[in-house]
C-alpha cells in the first residue's frame, strides 16, 4: 500500500471529545494517499482509531491549509472541532503564530490560541431551510436543514439523553428527501435561553460522535432564525465538554460566526506499517 514508507510521524488531538489524527503534508507526500490512510488509520479496532484524519498543508492564502477526511475515506469541507486542533498543532509545530489564519474548503478561518482553548471566527454565506417535514415511521417529523460547508439536520427533542440515537439517526442521515449526500443529524434540546444539550450522528463516521462543532453552529443559526437571538449559545456535548457559539450581527445581516472550545494534544509519535497493513474486516 505504501511502498518504501517505514514510518509516518503523527499527532493525535481531541477537541471536546472529537478525536483526530493529524499529519504534516506541507511537502504533499500524503496527498494521493489521504483517502486510504483515513480508512486504515481511523479504524478503532485495527489501528490508531479516530473520528477523522486531517492533513495540514502549505497555503498561499493563510498560515496553513487544513483538509479533512472521514473514516470512510471521503473528504469533507469543514470540521470546526478539527480546525481548532489544527490551530494548536500549527502553533506547537511553529507553522503559525498564536493569532493565525487557516485555509479550508469553505474559506479562510481566523483562529486565536489561548492555552487549551481555541477561538475561531469565520465568514460564511450559509443556506438554511426551516420546518422541513420528513416522513418517519408513519408520522412526520419537523426538522431544520442547514449547510455551513456540509449539510446538517437540526431536530428538536424533549430529552437528548434518553434517545436511542443509533437506532433513530440513520433514518434521517439517509433520508430520501435529502438526496444522495444526506446530512449530519443533530438532536437538540433547549434547556434554558442560551443553553442547549446536543447529540450528533455524523456522516462518514456513520456513528454518534462525542461532539460536533459544525452541528453546534448549525443549531445556533436555526435558533437565531426562529427568533432566539441570544448573546451566546452554550452547547453541552456528549463528551461533557461545552462549546460556545456567538453570532455577530449587523442588523439582520450575519457578519461572522464565532466558535470557542478546547483542543488537546493527547499523544504524538510515529506510525509503523502494522498500523495500515492489515486486512479489512469482513461484512
Amino acid at each position: 500500500m505504501l511502498p518504501g514508507v517505514e514510518e509516518i510521524p503523527f499527532d493525535r488531538w481531541v477537541a471536546a471529545g472529537n478525536d483526530f489524527i493529524i499529519l504534516d503534508n506541507r511537502d504533499g507526500r500524503w496527498t494521493d494517499l489521504a483517502s486510504v490512510l483515513a480508512q486504515k488509520l481511523c479504524h478503532r479496532r485495527l489501528s490508531v482509531g479516530a473520528d477523522g484524519l486531517i492533513l495540514v498543508e502549505s497555503s498561499r492564502k493563510a498560515h496553513v491549509r487544513a483538509r479533512f477526511f472521514n473514516p470512510d475515506g471521503t473528504e469533507f469541507n469543514m470540521c470546526m472541532n478539527g480546525t481548532r486542533c489544527v490551530a494548536r498543532y500549527a502553533l506547537r509545530h511553529v507553522m503559525a503564530p498564536r493569532q493565525m489564519t487557516i485555509e479550508t474548503a469553505i474559506g479562510v478561518i481566523e483562529a486565536v490560541v489561548d492555552y487549551r482553548t481555541v477561538h475561531l471566527r469565520f465568514y460564511r454565506v450559509y443556506e438554511i431551510r426551516l420546518h422541513r417535514r420528513l416522513a418517519f415511521r408513519e408520522r412526520t417529523v419537523s426538522a431544520h436543514w442547514v449547510r455551513v460547508g456540509d449539510p446538517h439536520l437540526v431536530i428538536p427533542v424533549r430529552d437528548v439523553g434518553s434517545l436511542d440515537l443509533l437506532r433513530l439517526a440513520p433514518a434521517f442521515r439517509f433520508h430520501p428527501d435529502l438526496g444522495p449526500e444526506g446530512a449530519n443529524v443533530n438532536f437538540v434540546h433547549v434547556v434554558e435561553p442560551g443553553r442547549i444539550d446536543i447529540r450528533t450522528y455524523e456522516r462518514g463516521v456513520e456513528a454518534e460522535t462525542l461532539s460536533c462543532g459544525s452541528g453546534c453552529v448549525s443549531t445556533a443559526l436555526v435558533l437565531a432564525h426562529l427568533g432566539h437571538r441570544w448573546d451566546a449559545y452554550r452547547f453541552h456535548t456528549r463528551s461533557g465538554s461545552d462549546l460556545l457559539v456567538r453570532l455577530e450581527w449587523d442588523g439582520t445581516t450575519l457578519r461572522a460566526i464565532h466558535l470557542s472550545g478546547e483542543a488537546r494534544l493527547v499523544c504524538q509519535g510515529v506510525l509503523i506499517p502494522d498500523a495500515w497493513e492489515y486486512e479489512p474486516p469482513r461484512d
